[in-house]
Protein backbone atom coordinates (compact mmCIF):
# COMPACT_ATOMS: atom_id res chain seq x y z
CA UNK A 1 0.00 0.00 0.00
CA UNK A 2 1.07 3.00 -0.67
CA UNK A 3 1.59 6.52 1.43
CA UNK A 4 -1.72 8.13 0.00
CA UNK A 5 -3.55 4.83 0.80
CA UNK A 6 -2.25 4.06 4.59
CA UNK A 7 -3.65 7.41 4.84
CA UNK A 8 -7.23 6.90 2.80
CA UNK A 9 -7.07 3.89 4.74
CA UNK A 10 -5.90 5.66 8.42
CA UNK A 11 -8.79 8.58 7.52
CA UNK A 12 -11.54 6.76 7.12
CA UNK A 13 -10.76 4.75 10.37
CA UNK A 14 -11.13 7.60 12.62
CA UNK A 15 -14.38 8.95 10.60
CA UNK A 16 -15.98 5.99 11.33
CA UNK A 17 -14.82 6.03 14.96
CA UNK A 18 -16.32 9.67 15.59
CA UNK A 19 -19.26 8.74 13.87
CA UNK A 20 -20.41 5.64 16.29
CA UNK A 21 -22.89 7.59 18.89
CA UNK A 22 -21.86 6.99 22.53
CA UNK A 23 -24.56 5.29 24.60
CA UNK A 24 -25.43 7.25 27.17
CA UNK A 25 -25.35 6.78 31.03
CA UNK A 26 -28.54 5.48 32.90
CA UNK A 27 -30.39 8.27 34.60
CA UNK A 28 -29.56 7.95 38.54
CA UNK A 29 -33.06 10.44 39.60
CA UNK A 30 -35.54 7.96 39.06
CA UNK A 31 -37.93 10.78 40.33
CA UNK A 32 -36.88 12.71 36.95
CA UNK A 33 -38.21 9.95 35.34
CA UNK A 34 -41.66 9.66 35.54
CA UNK A 35 -44.84 12.57 37.30
CA UNK A 36 -47.34 12.12 39.63
CA UNK A 37 -49.70 12.81 37.06
CA UNK A 38 -48.34 10.04 34.41
CA UNK A 39 -48.46 7.81 37.47
CA UNK A 40 -51.63 8.26 38.34
CA UNK A 41 -52.89 7.50 34.89
CA UNK A 42 -51.41 4.22 35.15
CA UNK A 43 -52.68 3.29 38.32
CA UNK A 44 -55.99 4.87 38.11
CA UNK A 45 -55.99 6.77 41.15
CA UNK A 46 -54.53 10.48 42.32
CA UNK A 47 -50.66 9.82 43.39
CA UNK A 48 -48.85 12.09 45.50
CA UNK A 49 -45.09 13.45 43.87
CA UNK A 50 -42.64 11.33 43.82
CA UNK A 51 -40.10 10.91 46.58
CA UNK A 52 -36.65 9.79 47.11
CA UNK A 53 -35.62 7.43 49.98
CA UNK A 54 -33.33 10.40 51.59
CA UNK A 55 -29.77 10.97 52.31
CA UNK A 56 -28.99 11.34 48.39
CA UNK A 57 -30.16 8.18 47.75
CA UNK A 58 -31.87 9.09 44.05
CA UNK A 59 -32.03 5.56 42.45
CA UNK A 60 -36.13 4.81 43.79
CA UNK A 61 -38.27 6.96 43.83
CA UNK A 62 -41.88 6.40 45.62
CA UNK A 63 -45.28 7.91 44.91
CA UNK A 64 -48.16 6.89 47.35
CA UNK A 65 -51.91 6.92 47.53
CA UNK A 66 -54.47 5.30 49.76
CA UNK A 67 -54.00 1.40 49.38
CA UNK A 68 -51.19 1.44 46.91
CA UNK A 69 -47.33 2.24 46.43
CA UNK A 70 -45.71 2.69 43.08
CA UNK A 71 -42.20 2.32 43.28
CA UNK A 72 -39.18 3.14 40.16
CA UNK A 73 -35.81 1.75 40.78
CA UNK A 74 -32.99 2.27 38.04
CA UNK A 75 -29.61 0.85 38.70
CA UNK A 76 -26.19 1.78 36.36
CA UNK A 77 -25.90 -1.83 35.42
CA UNK A 78 -27.68 -5.07 34.89
CA UNK A 79 -26.62 -7.34 37.45
CA UNK A 80 -29.94 -7.08 39.14
CA UNK A 81 -31.31 -7.32 36.05
CA UNK A 82 -29.52 -10.75 35.14
CA UNK A 83 -29.69 -12.21 38.42
CA UNK A 84 -33.02 -12.23 38.61
CA UNK A 85 -33.43 -13.86 35.23
CA UNK A 86 -31.07 -16.30 35.82
CA UNK A 87 -31.01 -17.69 39.22
CA UNK A 88 -34.71 -17.44 40.04
CA UNK A 89 -37.07 -20.18 39.31
CA UNK A 90 -39.17 -20.04 36.30
CA UNK A 91 -42.51 -20.20 37.81
CA UNK A 92 -42.12 -16.99 39.43
CA UNK A 93 -40.72 -15.13 36.01
CA UNK A 94 -42.61 -14.06 33.13
CA UNK A 95 -41.16 -12.98 30.27
CA UNK A 96 -42.85 -9.60 29.13
CA UNK A 97 -41.67 -7.62 25.71
CA UNK A 98 -42.64 -4.52 24.06
CA UNK A 99 -40.34 -2.37 26.49
CA UNK A 100 -36.44 -2.28 26.39
CA UNK A 101 -33.67 -4.96 25.14
CA UNK A 102 -35.35 -7.71 27.43
CA UNK A 103 -37.71 -7.47 30.29
CA UNK A 104 -39.72 -9.54 32.78
CA UNK A 105 -42.25 -9.82 35.45
CA UNK A 106 -41.20 -11.33 38.67
CA UNK A 107 -43.30 -12.66 41.28
CA UNK A 108 -46.25 -14.48 42.55
CA UNK A 109 -48.91 -12.90 43.94
CA UNK A 110 -47.17 -9.58 43.05
CA UNK A 111 -45.02 -8.43 40.50
CA UNK A 112 -42.48 -6.34 39.54
CA UNK A 113 -41.33 -5.24 35.83
CA UNK A 114 -37.67 -5.63 35.30
CA UNK A 115 -36.17 -3.96 31.82
CA UNK A 116 -33.27 -4.19 30.58
CA UNK A 117 -32.33 -0.77 28.45
CA UNK A 118 -28.85 0.13 27.03
CA UNK A 119 -26.28 -0.45 29.84
CA UNK A 120 -28.75 -0.06 32.83
CA UNK A 121 -31.64 -1.61 34.27
CA UNK A 122 -34.65 -0.42 35.98
CA UNK A 123 -37.21 -2.20 38.13
CA UNK A 124 -41.45 -0.55 37.86
CA UNK A 125 -43.08 -2.14 41.08
CA UNK A 126 -47.37 -1.52 41.73
CA UNK A 127 -48.33 -2.38 45.27
CA UNK A 128 -51.66 -2.61 45.90
CA UNK A 129 -54.93 -4.81 46.62
CA UNK A 130 -56.94 -2.26 44.65
CA UNK A 131 -56.19 -3.98 41.09
CA UNK A 132 -55.96 -7.09 40.15
CA UNK A 133 -53.09 -8.89 38.76
CA UNK A 134 -53.53 -8.33 35.52
CA UNK A 135 -54.13 -4.07 36.18
CA UNK A 136 -50.60 -4.50 38.26
CA UNK A 137 -48.84 -5.95 35.20
CA UNK A 138 -51.00 -3.37 32.82
CA UNK A 139 -49.75 -0.41 34.89
CA UNK A 140 -46.10 -1.33 35.36
CA UNK A 141 -45.79 -1.82 31.67
CA UNK A 142 -47.09 1.66 30.68
CA UNK A 143 -44.86 3.08 33.45
CA UNK A 144 -41.99 1.14 31.94
CA UNK A 145 -42.54 2.28 28.63
CA UNK A 146 -42.76 6.29 29.80
CA UNK A 147 -39.33 5.22 31.54
CA UNK A 148 -37.42 3.90 28.76
CA UNK A 149 -38.43 6.49 26.22
CA UNK A 150 -35.91 8.89 28.90
CA UNK A 151 -33.60 6.17 30.05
Amino acid sequence: MDTRMRWAALFSGVVLAATVPAVAAPPTDACALLTAAQVSSAVGTTVGEGKNMGGGFTKTCTWVSEGMMVTLMVQQDTKLFDGGKGALAASQRSLASGVGEDAYYLGAGTSALWVKKDAGSFKMSVYTQKLSQDQVKQAEMVLAKQVASKF
